[in-house]
């Protein structure tokens, strides 16, 4: 349920009673505080979730915007706009046909969701805030004005997702330095560049989620130290062209991860590399694409892990043989998790896995048990309410 403490300032309250007359209807009896919970109950969603920013239409059909709610009376408009918390929560060029696909809206449209950005940003104080720059209008001039508008109210950043376009300018290169409210950041490149770093060192003391998604993982390990406060993160979801040291690398610098994804290529490494302990950490995910071949036995991220209070690992098949084969032909699977050190561990779930993988690891009764299996025909995204929730706006 939303907090209402501070829902209504002074102003806001003095606007409200002005409103009223002796004769009002009875509509207008209702208590300020209930009208502020039903307006929350009309926003399509729930905070970080960013509703609409000009109401119903062809990127939101089934969803509304708060706007709506004031252009019913002069008493619903007081009371909304001095309400910060239905403001708090703002998307922009993320608007998407009915298949999901992005939409380019022309230049009218964009002027009027710019300025509409501009007053949520006004209504919204001093609350926090959720942002969400999608990847629509690419290249376009307002972008940068946007994201410029965005960056003035950067102390008051909770949550921010970023789609960049950084073919013809940096975008992500204007997100770097301190924002003191951040708690949880996303950005997922578009057409990326190899060799391009995507966004500067961001700071947060408060940081602990983060979502790094791009084609090219163009980050040595020296750039990673001061990229981000690995530190302090607890989940962490990386999907890129990643070498089996590149993740051992981001996994080093982040001590206090609970919960982490890895969507990888398996790209060659010849660096040798020491064994890694994460004591905290209780999901693990690291897949491969359904089309990567094994072509020789190479270690896998998992013989440098140990992973004492790991309860649940999802890992694709491929992966698992190629470990299995690097270590010897008479290995198996109960063994390649048993050198995991995970004692803790009660679901095991494999991914693109042939019936005669599986077949050959029914040797491991206890093992099997704890597993579950997807082939490779099935498309279907792990279960949210066991592996998590990876959208930081969910």
């Amino acid at each position: 349920m939303p907090p209402h403490g501070t829902a209504l300032d002074d102003l806001g309250q003095n606007q409200v009673k002005t409103s009223l007359s002796p004769s009002t209807a009875p509509i207008l009896k209702i208590p300020i505080e209930l009208i502020t919970e039903i307006f929350h109950h009309f926003l399509p969603g729930t905070y970080p979730s960013a509703p609409p920013l000009l109401g119903p239409g062809a990127d939101a059909p089934d969803e509304d915007s708060p706007t709506l709610l004031t252009q019913v009376c002069r008493h619903w408009r007081c009371i909304a706009h001095a309400t910060p918390t239905l403001w708090r929560a703002i998307a922009i060029f993320d608007s998407c046909d009915e298949q999901g696909d992005p939409i380019e809206e022309p230049d009218k449209l964009l002027l009027a969701r710019l300025d509409a950005m501009r007053r949520w940003l006004e209504l919204s104080q001093p609350r926090l805030l959720s942002i969400r720059v999608g990847e629509t209008n690419k290249g376009h001039s307002l972008r940068a004005e946007a994201i410029n508008i965005l960056l003035e109210n950067r102390s008051r950043w909770e949550y921010f997702g970023f789609t960049p376009w950084i073919r013809t300018e940096l975008e992500g290169r204007h997100i770097h330095g301190s924002f003191p409210s951040l708690r949880r950041l996303a950005i997922d490149t578009i057409d990326d560049i190899e060799g391009q770093r995507i966004f500067d060192p961001v700071d947060s003391p408060v940081l602990d989620d983060v979502t790094l998604c791009s084609s090219q993982w163009s980050h040595s390990a020296n750039d990673l130290k001061t990229l981000l406060p690995w530190h302090q993160l607890t989940i962490l979801l990386v999907e890129s062209a990643m070498s089996r040291d590149d993740v051992l690398d981001v996994l080093a610098l982040c001590p206090n991860l609970v919960h982490c994804r890895f969507d990888v290529l398996p790209l060659q490494t010849s660096t040798a590399t020491s064994v890694l302990h994460l004591p905290l950490l209780k999901t693990a995910i690291f897949t491969l694409p359904s089309a990567a071949e094994v072509t020789e036995a190479e270690p896998t991220v998992l013989q440098y892990l140990r992973l004492p209070g790991l309860s649940r690992l999802c890992v694709s098949q491929n992966l698992l043989l190629a470990e299995i084969l690097s270590r010897s032909s008479h290995h198996t699977l109960a063994e390649v998790v048993a050198a995991l050190e995970c004692p803790r561990l009660d679901a095991l779930h494999i991914v693109d896995a042939s019936y005669d993988f599986l077949g050959s690891q029914q040797d491991c009764p206890e093992l099997t048990k704890k597993f579950t299996f997807q082939n490779p025909l099935d498309k279907s995204i792990l279960d949210a309410e066991e592996w998590g929730s990876w959208d930081i706006f969910l």
